[in-house]
């Protein structure tokens, strides 16, 4: 696992037990000072090929593992 793909997994993590319910690409590219959303996204879906992260149909819709 990348350092970036563990950081985008912690920050998953913490914003589901704060909130309930899963970042936005957005929030997660904002936060971990990405570029760009899509930078997020594209790690989300790294982490959803190693089986550490679920995306669901819809927008905030990733969960752990």
């Amino acid at each position: 696992m990348t350092r970036n793909e563990a950081r985008v997994l912690k920050f998953v993590e913490d914003f589901l037990m704060m909130y309930g319910f899963s970042p936005s690409y957005k929030e997660i590219a904002e936060q971990l000072t990405f570029a760009s959303p899509s930078q997020a996204h594209k790690i989300c879906m790294q982490l959803v090929k190693k089986d550490k992260l679920i995306k669901g149909v819809g927008a905030r819709n990733l969960e752990i593992k």
